[in-house]
Order: C-alpha cells, then sequence, then structure tokens
C-alpha cells in the first residue's frame, strides 16, 4: 500500500488489489479510481476502469491524482473531476519514443513518480532503467540513465550515468532529483542545471586568460568567473602535463569537448576557473560551455569563439610580462627596452598555427628557422584572493619601442605564442 497526502485529502493506492481510495477530512473513505475490467476508457470516469497493481502516486498543483501501472506499462491521470486519461505509455513494454508524444511512447515498468513546480512528471521506468520526464507539453524523454545497469557515471552528466531498475523518484525544493537505485542500494542525486547547488556563469564571466577581455579563441588560456564552480576551499593546481581536464570535483566542455585545467579557485567567496580552450573550436562561431561539479552541470552557456584574441599577461597585475632577451629581466618603466632590441613576450590568445599541437600540451617547437624558448609556466596574482595559473610559449618579436610605452612591430616574428 502507498499513500500521499494532499492537504485534508490522503490517496491511498492498494497495490494488490488495483484500486486507488480516498480519505477525507471527515474520515469517509471512497474509491476514485480502478475495480474494472474493460479496457482503457480514454477520457471516461476513473471508476470501474482497469487498473494494474500500481506502483507509484503522485498529484499535480491542480489536485490532479497521476498513477504508474506497471504491468501495463502506462502512467495515468485521474481529475480531480474524475476522469482517467492516459497521459505515458503505448502498452507495449519496451523504450521508444523519447523526444515524441508521451502517449505514444513505449515505457518499461514505470514505477515511482514526481511532480515539481513547473509541472512536470518524473517517472521512475524500472525495467529501462531509466528516469523520464513527461513535461507539460506532452513530450518525453530521458534525464537520467542509460541501457546499461553497470554501476557507472557518479560525478558526470545523468544522462551518460547507469541505473539497475530505479524504483522511486522525488524532488527537492529547487528541483534536484532523487532516484532510489534498487539492485544498486543506494540513492543517488541529480543536480538540475539552474538549481543554486549547479555552477552559475554568464558569457561575460568568461574571458581571455590574461587581458581578462570578455570572449575566447582557440587553444587560448581563459578564465571562467560564477558560483558554484569548485566544491574544494582554496586553489587547486594542476600538477601534470598534458593538463587533467578535471580537478577535484570541476571539469569544463566547449560542445562536448573536454578543457585542460590549470586552476579551480575558490578563495574568500570569489570562484575561478583557467582552462585551456580545445583547439577542436577552430573554425567555430560558437560554442556551448558547460561547467560540472560534483556531477551537477551548469546551464549551457553560448561563447562566441573569436579567430584569436591576444593578451599579454602581467606581473603583480600591472607590469606586462615581458622580459629583455639578453638577460630575462623584466622590461619596466625604470629598464626600458632599447630600440631594436628583442623582446619575450608572455601571452594568449593568438591564432591558431600552422603547427597546431594537442589540447593540453605544452611544447616548444622550431618555425621560419627561428628557435622557440622552451615553455614557462607561470604563477601570477590577479587581485586579493583571485590567482591565475598559466603555462605559454614565449612570444618573441623584435619591437621598437617609444618613452610613451606605444609599440610597433618591425622586423619578421621568429616565435609564437598560445
Amino acid at each position: 500500500m502507498r499513500w500521499l497526502v494532499l492537504s485534508t485529502l490522503l490517496v491511498i493506492v492498494l497495490h494488490s488489489s488495483f484500486f486507488i481510495l480516498n480519505l477525507n477530512a471527515q474520515g469517509t473513505i471512497t474509491t476514485i479510481a480502478g475495480g474494472g475490467t474493460v479496457p482503457l476508457p480514454v477520457g471516461g470516469p476513473s471508476i470501474n476502469a482497469p487498473l494494474g497493481p500500481l506502483a507509484g502516486v503522485a498529484i499535480d498543483s491542480a489536485g490532479n491524482i497521476v498513477a504508474s501501472d506497471p504491468d501495463h506499462n502506462r502512467v495515468v491521470e485521474i481529475s480531480a473531476a474524475g476522469v482517467l486519461t492516459l497521459v505515458a505509455g503505448n502498452g507495449i513494454p519496451g523504450f521508444w519514443g523519447d523526444g515524441g508524444p508521451a502517449v505514444a511512447a513505449s515505457l518499461n515498468r514505470p514505477t515511482g513518480l514526481a511532480v515539481d513546480a513547473m509541472e512536470n512528471l518524473y517517472i521512475a521506468v524500472s525495467a529501462s532503467h531509466r528516469i523520464q520526464k513527461l513535461s507539460p507539453d506532452g513530450t518525453i524523454g530521458t534525464v537520467a540513465g542509460t541501457s546499461s545497469q553497470f554501476f557507472l557515471g557518479d560525478g558526470g552528466l545523468a544522462t551518460k550515468a547507469s541505473l539497475d531498475h530505479p524504483s522511486g523518484v522525488t524532488l527537492d525544493a529547487e528541483g534536484n532529483i532523487y532516484i532510489a537505485d534498487w539492485n544498486h542500494d543506494r540513492v543517488r542525486k541529480v543536480w538540475v542545471a539552474g538549481s543554486s547547488a549547479a555552477p552559475l556563469f554568464t558569457a561575460n564571466g568568461v574571458a581571455n586568460g590574461a587581458s581578462f577581455i570578455t570572449g575566447v579563441s582557440p587553444g587560448a588560456i581563459a578564465t571562467i568567473f560564477g558560483t558554484g564552480l569548485s566544491s574544494a576551499t582554496g586553489i587547486v593546481l594542476a600538477s601534470t602535463i598534458p593538463l587533467p581536464t578535471q580537478l577535484r570535483e570541476t571539469k569544463v566542455s566547449f560542445d562536448g569537448f573536454a578543457a585542460p585545467l590549470f586552476a579551480v579557485d575558490n578563495v574568500n567567496g570569489q570562484e575561478q576557473i583557467n582552462l585551456q580552450v580545445p583547439y577542436e573550436m577552430a573554425g567555430k562561431a560558437t560554442a556551448s560551455v558547460v561547467v560540472i561539479n560534483n556531477g551537477g552541470p551548469s546551464v549551457p552557456v553560448q561563447m562566441n569563439i573569436l579567430a584569436a584574441q591576444p593578451g599579454v599577461f602581467t606581473v603583480d597585475g600591472t607590469a606586462g610580462a615581458i622580459l629583455h632577451v639578453g638577460t630575462y629581466q623584466l622590461v619596466t618603466m625604470a629598464n626600458p627596452a632599447a630600440r631594436g632590441e628583442a623582446v619575450a613576450i608572455f601571452a594568449t590568445g593568438f591564432a591558431t598555427l600552422a603547427h597546431q599541437q594537442s589540447t593540453g600540451s605544452v611544447r616548444g617547437r622550431d618555425f621560419g628557422g627561428g628557435p622557440v624558448q622552451r615553455p614557462c609556466a607561470g604563477f601570477c596574482r590577479i587581485e586579493p584572493g583571485q590567482h591565475s595559473n598559466s603555462a605559454q610559449h614565449t612570444f618573441r618579436q623584435s619591437r621598437s619601442c617609444d618613452p610613451c610605452r606605444r609599440s610597433s612591430q618591425q622586423g619578421s616574428e621568429t616565435g609564437g605564442s598560445l
């Protein structure tokens, strides 16, 4: 027996007797659905409708009762007026119909049910090993689970995770989903994109990692500012090359391509991720960026992808990271570059080069006959509580500089930078 309370109404589901009863405030019990043997009367009265052993029940904000009928592979609704209608399942066991009308889809033993504040109905489809969502417009889709029954997928997208005969589903106030994963002996949580537990950022919070101007380019170092980006506190740095695509529980993807991560910061409530934009974004005008923290995905954010967006790194947020090639001392107002002198500029965001390397790697190259110095890893303070850990190629050009720090290129390019 299952029951559900709505205000002064107690709804009772008798599993073995194929009935739904209600108990009102006066203590009177009545049958509101079930008991029939004729085919399902779509749009007909719920009394004497043929129901199998019922497994789940939910009530929407209008007082309509939704019940799962696993033996008939369907979900039905009993309106406040006592009319029974089919809301999901064509009666044929199986998994078919995602993205289309729920009444035409195949379900395989639906069990637990839950309704959220937006009137979406979540169905634990036990023998299909999925949680499916019925939207108010009548379409159905999968929100968690695959055809696999192995225990897989924690920390990743719910639609890539495996469930084994989920038997129940419920929601919290923010719409996050809790699943009774029956044969895995676990309760599993799906963070819903846009909830306060999920990462939150905007396109304006994704910037060049050196200049912090909004926008990114393929292969460049970039920074994401937002909230909920990291479950860790402090600064978590990458320690290997190629760079990892996950630091603690944080991951970032561009159009599904994993972004290598330099650092994830969460200091005094200020959060940022420093990463390399995948080279696979070359040639794209836009990309969908998703941050995942502890298994919870952000709402996808559409970003413009620029062919190039150069930015020069700074030292302590002030002087440019520009060195005298001969001495490798910092170029400053007190130690300026001379006319015709070669200087090393640490930068990112230049156009994709012909010798494009793999995403996450940093290694030197020779091109145009000029040697490129071995990449340098720099750790530069941006502002109190925020840091940027960066690894760059050295971009070396011959430049002439005037006392006002205006510069113009002279001579040929002898190096490259990403």
